[in-house]
């Protein structure tokens, strides 16, 4: 647990560090929140698979 405890906390100061982390101002914070939601959304919309595959959702290989 104090591992964890420890590693949080050491993440937390390098996200505050890099302004990726504002956890005492709001008006701050909420932007950064907002883009990474933004960006969420449109990795989702992706279209990283081809649509006709043969390996059944897997990476489709070449015709031979």
């Amino acid at each position: 647990m104090e591992a964890a405890i420890d590693l949080h906390t050491e993440i937390s100061e390098l996200m505050i560090k890099k302004g990726w982390l504002h956890p005492h101002n709001f008006k701050e914070q909420f932007p950064i929140d907002l883009k990474a939601a933004e960006t969420a959304v449109q990795i989702a919309k992706l279209n990283l698979y081809p649509n006709d595959t043969d390996r059944q959702g897997m990476f489709a290989t070449p015709n031979q």
